[in-house]
């Protein structure tokens, strides 16, 4: 038995929309949602909104690095400026960036700044002719094969260095890594463990007159040729900092310094304060790190590493494949809300510690350069085409605007450097410093993909109101495509009065379907849409 079907109602209906739900680019998205927008924000979510002003510190000509470690450092061209004073000079590149206990490390350089000290080389290198390879003492007593003395001037290590030492010919042997265990007073006298370098007799040749076995032996082999001493530094594509280390890597090699020391990374003694040096023996460069949840974590573009354990004996390099982070793209790489974002192969993605998973659908593209900071709560991220954000706690995209960056730090708010070489202070920071400058009036606009009233027809709207918020002088505007002509109509204009909320409202046209774009010269808020939509008699309801 079919039962009859019942009459559709037919005159006015209302539909309301009161939360809004972020940037939405995909076509399977809500009906109705944000396909494209520039200067908005979560802040008032669910409400739409502009976002604040951004606060201007300083104008660079060659922007080439930025960092927060308590203080706001820059680099503009070869000059790094730390707190707006200059305090020396580097080459004129790209840096990375480390704090260790206080130090601030800059790669490539391979420098460290303190105030104290000013700028200093993490290497040390020294060469010379004529170097006496020869027994001596160690902790006041007698020692063979443990000393290098120099008549020239004194050495530039300390001890505890790992100096690697090459061009003997004398003795090739003597060519080896060492660790400086003691330093003479004048500095032209280095002594490591007892048989250290080999010192064969018949190189010393008899005993002249006078002269017993020993005094021989402390004579020792002078090496004719150049014989240099090095304590290096990896040229680390990317690092971070860990538990009172520095980590690394360079291509497929983790690195991580003697404990506390970021001068000795070639110290291996079976002790908890060693360096560390693994190779993964996987295909493909790491590609990003991060210190995270307590562990070193780094990244290729299919893997990620985490290094389990506490001193270089246990450490232990635990791998996974899985989405890492994208080459090129490890200036992506922050926390948020309690998780690790990054860009990846599949875009943007979170990470937990666990299997990473993609949170950038609603972006809708695909994205090949990156750059990311956080204030806590929201990841700020630099993408092909402008700058996003993504609010953690209601995990809506909003974008802002057309801006690249190319550093970021926090420093009671979170400070950026664009492409173009501004010191921008981003979102609402709790501390403003003096003397920088707000953009001014920030207009918005909104996009609204297709909203359809009617699957097969019979329905179509009449009337639109919106509940708004403009502020004093803006001037607010509502325009509207009909039937995806391709013609934007302006539906109204209003000027904003600042005396609070105010409701537009707005005739239509009829159609099948419409786009909606609001835009603003100045800060807006809309609270609310409310659609009047027409059903013919006999509509089939939907």
């Amino acid at each position: 038995m079919r039962l009859p079907r019942l009459p559709a109602p037919v005159g006015l209906t209302c539909r309301t929309q009161t939360a809004f739900a972020g940037l939405e680019r995909r076509e399977r998205g809500a009906d109705g949602g944000i396909g494209e927008m520039e200067n908005l924000c979560a802040a008032h979510a669910p409400a739409l909104a502009t976002r604040p002003p951004r606060h201007i510190i300083a104008q660079l000509e060659r922007p080439n690095g930025l960092c927060c470690d308590g203080r706001l450092v820059w680099v503009d061209g070869g000059s790094l400026v730390v707190d707006g004073e200059q305090v020396g000079t580097l080459s004129d590149s790209p840096k990375r960036f480390a704090t260790l206990g206080g130090r601030l490390l800059i790669w490539p350089d391979k420098v460290v700044y303190t105030p104290q000290e000013g700028i200093k080389p993490l290497e040390a290198v020294y060469t010379a002719q004529g170097l006496r390879f020869h027994s001596g003492t160690y902790a006041g007593q007698a020692a063979q094969g443990n000393s290098i003395t120099t008549d020239g001037e004194p050495f530039p290590f300390q001890v505890g260095d790992g100096v690697t030492i090459s061009g003997c010919t004398r003795q090739p042997e003597n060519n080896k890594t060492a660790i400086v265990r003691e330093v003479s007073e004048d500095g032209r006298q280095l002594r490591f463990y007892e048989h250290t370098f080999t010192l064969p007799v018949e190189e010393a040749g008899e005993p002249e007159e006078g002269q017993t076995e020993e005094s021989q032996a402390e004579a020792g082999v002078r090496e004719p040729e150049a014989v240099t001493l090095a304590r290096t530094v990896p040229d680390l594509e990317m690092l971070c900092v860990h538990e009172n280390r520095v980590w690394g890597a360079v291509g497929d090699s983790l690195w991580c310094c003697k404990l506390g020391d970021p001068t000795n990374w070639n110290v291996f003694e079976g002790l908890s304060t060693d360096a560390f040096c693994v190779q993964t023996g996987t295909p493909g460069p790491f590609t990003g790190c991060i210190s995270f949840l307590g562990y070193p974590v780094f990244f290729k573009e299919d893997r990620v590493f985490k290094i389990y354990g506490s001193r270089p004996a246990n450490f232990e390099v635990m791998g996974s494949a899985t989405l890492g982070v994208l080459a090129g793209c490890g200036g992506s790489l922050a926390v948020a809300g309690e998780s690790l974002y990054y860009l990846s192969r599949s875009g943007i993605v979170q990470y937990n510690g666990g299997t990473p998973y993609p949170v950038g659908g609603a972006l809708g593209r695909a994205f090949r350069t990156a750059w990311a900071g956080s204030d806590g709560m929201r990841y700020y991220v630099s993408l092909d085409d402008g700058l996003y954000v993504l609010d953690t706690e209601s995990q809506l995209w909003h974008r802002e605007d057309g801006v690249t960056l190319v550093g970021t730090g926090w420093k009671d708010g979170l400070y950026a450097l664009t492409g173009d070489g501004q010191v921008l202070l981003l979102g609402t920071p709790p501390v403003v410093p003096e003397g920088a400058v707000p953009e001014g009036l920030i207009g918005g606009m909104a996009q609204f993909n297709p909203i359809h009233f009617g699957q097969f027809g019979g329905k179509y709207p009449r009337y639109l109101r919106l509940r708004l918020e403009v502020a004093r002088g803006a001037v607010f505007t509502v325009a509207v495509e009909y039937d995806s002509s391709g013609r934007w109509e302006r539906a109204t204009q209003t000027v904003g009065q600042g005396s609070g909320t105010r409701t537009v409202s707005i005739p239509l046209r009829r159609c099948d379907h419409l786009r909606l774009r609001l835009s603003g010269s100045g800060p807006w808020k809309l609270w609310g849409l409310e659609w009047q939509v027409y059903q013919e008699a006999g509509a089939q309801r939907n």
